[in-house]
């Protein structure tokens, strides 16, 4: 017979055994995961970082376009006040008569023998463009009513005085001695410049 040999498979099956478990892999993965996630964070903090100073560049830029957006808003006030103070100077001037030419020509119409005793002119009124001047004078010699008359023509026929009154009205004509005493009325035209 044959003498048996003894083998010791125990250690065979508890070879076996140890490779058909599976590893303790755990202390590598948990570094990876660590090791990731620290990386995640740090990407995530220099996000945050680059955001933050965008964020606060845009703030600063923001401050001062809003600066720049009330002094804007000041400047459209004052100039919108300004445009109507314009608008209101642009109507006064347009309603209103220029009068050194119209004094110089006054007396270069006046005759001789006649003088200008008073002078009365009303404000203008630019939203009906009226306004009224008044003539009160004085004509000396024996023809002192032909040069009154000759006035009255003189101013009618006036392109500075036409051209901004369209009325030139003898009021009235009295005698105080020699001297004729007269009134003049000149009305200024509704459609004049």
């Amino acid at each position: 017979m044959y003498p048996l040999i003894e083998i010791n498979l125990s250690e065979e099956f508890e070879r076996l055994r140890k490779k058909s478990m599976p590893r303790k892999q755990v202390p590598a993965a948990l570094g990876i995961a660590i090791a990731v996630t620290i990386a995640s964070l740090a990407v995530f903090y220099v996000f945050v970082y680059i955001q933050t100073g965008q964020l606060s560049r845009t703030k600063s830029q923001l401050s001062a376009l809003s600066k720049s957006l009330s002094d804007a808003i000041a400047y459209q006030a004052q100039r919108d006040s300004l445009r109507t103070r314009a608008g209101a100077l642009d109507a006064w001037h347009a309603a209103r008569t220029t009068w050194a030419g119209r004094w110089l020509q006054l007396a270069q119409l006046t005759p001789e023998f006649v003088y200008l005793a008073e002078v009365l002119i009303t404000p203008a009124d630019p939203q009906a463009n009226s306004q009224r001047l008044l003539l009160r004078g004085k004509a000396f010699g024996a023809a002192g009513e032909s040069d009154v008359l000759r006035f009255v023509d003189n101013l009618k026929r006036a392109s500075l005085f036409t051209n901004c009154f369209n009325s030139v009205t003898l009021a009235s004509v009295t005698s105080e001695g020699t001297e004729k005493v007269f009134t003049l009325e000149v009305q200024r035209s509704a459609t004049a410049p």
